[in-house]
C-alpha cells in the first residue's frame, strides 16, 4: 500500500516537520512495516522553468534554433533545440548544464553543429510523464508550460508534483483498515500523537426532481436490509481530471484516465 506524504500532510495530519527517516521508523515501531520509501524528485536534478527570450535559425542547420532562455539566473543561457513547437515568450522545461533526467540521463553543455548549447529543452516524456499525466499536451515536441501556473527559475519538480515522498507499506491480512489512505492517516496520527482532520462528505442536490421519477427501489428482505439509499448522477461529461488528482494518482502508483475513472480510484484510496 503506497502513501504519498504530501497528500497526508495537506489533508489529514500535518507531519511536514517530521523527516522521512523518522516517519518510516515510527510507523514501523507502531506496527505498520515499511518496505521502501523514495523521493519522487530523486531522478530529476537541475531542471527549471525557463522562458524563451529569443530564437534565431541555426546557421548550420535547416531545422535547429539557437534560443536565449531566461532561467532565473543573472544572465540568459543559450540552448540549441530542434523542436518546432517552441516560440518566443514560451515557458519551457530547461535541463541546465550538469542536470539529470529519469533513467540516469546526464545533460551537460556542449556544441551542436558548432554552436554552444548549455543544456536542453525537454518534452514531458523526457521528464518521465505520459499523455495520461498531461492530457492535451503536444506529445511530439517540447512541453509548453504557459498554462501550468509556474514561474521562471522554479524547480520543475514543483510543477510536476514530484516534491513528495512515497512510502510503501506491507499491510498484513489482519489489518484491512489500513488498505486506504484514510486508514494509514489514522495510524500516522496515533503514532505521532496528532489530531487527524476528518472530512465530512457533502452531497449537493439539484433541481432535477425526485429520483423516484426515474427508478423504483424494492427491498424484498426488509429484515436483512434496514435501509437502502440510491442516488442518480446525470449529465456527466467525461474529460480529463484536474491536475491535483492526476498527480495524486500518479504518486500512488495509479494511471490517470479521466474524471470518472480517476475519482472512483481516488475514493477507493
Amino acid at each position: 500500500m503506497k502513501l504519498n506524504r504530501k497528500w497526508l500532510n495537506e489533508e489529514f495530519v500535518d507531519l511536514s516537520n517530521v523527516s522521512d527517516k523518522e516517519f518510516v521508523e515510527t510507523l514501523t515501531v507502531f506496527g505498520q512495516k515499511v518496505e521502501t520509501y523514495e523521493r519522487m524528485d530523486a531522478e530529476i536534478k537541475n531542471v527549471v522553468v525557463g522562458k524563451v527570450l529569443s530564437m534565431v535559425r541555426h546557421p548550420n542547420s535547416d531545422h535547429m534554433f539557437i534560443c536565449q532562455v531566461d532561467v532565473g539566473q543573472s544572465e540568459p543561457v543559450q540552448i540549441v533545440t530542434g523542436a518546432q513547437n517552441v516560440h518566443e515568450g514560451d515557458l519551457v522545461p530547461a535541463a541546465l548544464h550538469n542536470s539529470w533526467l529519469p533513467g540516469g540521463v546526464h545533460i551537460t553543455k556542449g556544441k551542436l553543429r558548432g554552436e554552444v548549447s548549455n543544456g536542453m529543452l525537454c518534452s514531458f516524456a523526457e521528464l518521465g510523464l505520459t499523455q495520461n499525466d498531461l492530457p492535451g499536451a503536444y506529445a511530439d515536441g517540447i512541453w509548453i508550460l504557459n498554462d501550468e501556473d509556474c514561474k521562471v527559475g522554479e524547480d520543475i519538480n514543483l510543477v510536476i508534483g514530484n516534491d513528495d515522498t512515497i512510502v510503501d507499506f506491507e499491510i498484513t491480512n489482519n489489518r484491512p483498515d489500513c488498505y486506504s489512505i484514510i486508514g494509514l492517516a489514522r495510524e500516522a496520527a496515533a503514532a505521532f500523537g496528532k489530531t487527524m482532520k476528518h472530512h465530512e462528505p457533502v452531497v449537493h442536490g439539484s433541481n432535477a426532481g425526485s429520483i423516484f421519477e426515474h427508478l423504483d427501489v424494492e427491498v424484498p428482505a426488509a429484515n436483512l436490509c434496514n435501509r437502502y439509499s440510491s442516488r442518480m448522477v446525470a449529465n456527466v461529461k467525461i474529460g480529463p481530471s484536474p491536475k491535483w488528482l492526476r498527480q495524486r494518482l500518479r504518486a500512488n502508483g495509479g494511471r490517470p484516465l479521466n474524471n470518472i475513472g480517476d475519482i472512483t480510484y481516488d475514493v477507493m484510496l
